[in-house]
């Protein structure tokens, strides 16, 4: 027998991880014109969009405080102490997150093809870790 959410309101273990999770004002569907800018950052990050991307997100929104928004945030993004770099790299941490967990599950699951997917994406994220510190390239993925 199933969960149902009505009567089980609690998280997911793997919702409520270490940290606690995803925090809930991220978990709302994505859409520019309804989400805050603090949102579409987070998403954009999760989703692995590069921050250019987000920012032409922000400038097409609806919410006239989010377009103007997109004009302030392109050079925030390059503070790496600004909270809108915090907000795209938090999504970017939570994005890889997802992707691991899912890809753990999957072995789990399913077995030899998924583990073959699994290595693969680890040695391509150590492959990227070594070229960035050998020759100073800021490798995104």
């Amino acid at each position: 027998m199933k969960n149902n959410p009505d009567q089980n309101p609690k998280t997911s273990p793997r919702e409520e991880g270490l940290g606690g999770g995803i925090p809930p004002r991220y978990k709302k569907p994505f859409d520019p014109d309804l989400n805050t800018p603090e949102e579409i950052l987070f998403n954009c990050g999760k989703y692995g969009l590069p921050p250019e991307n987000a920012i032409g997100i922000l400038r097409r929104s609806s919410n006239v405080e989010t377009r103007h928004a997109s004009s302030l945030i392109p050079a925030a993004l390059k503070d790496p102490s600004s909270p809108e770099n915090r907000w795209y790299a938090e999504g970017m941490a939570a994005g890889e997150a997802e992707i691991a967990a899912a890809l753990h599950q999957n072995v789990v699951d399913a077995g030899k093809d998924a583990y073959k997917s699994f290595s693969a994406e680890n040695r391509r994220k150590a492959l990227n870790r070594r070229i960035s510190k050998n020759f100073g390239l800021d490798e995104e993925n």
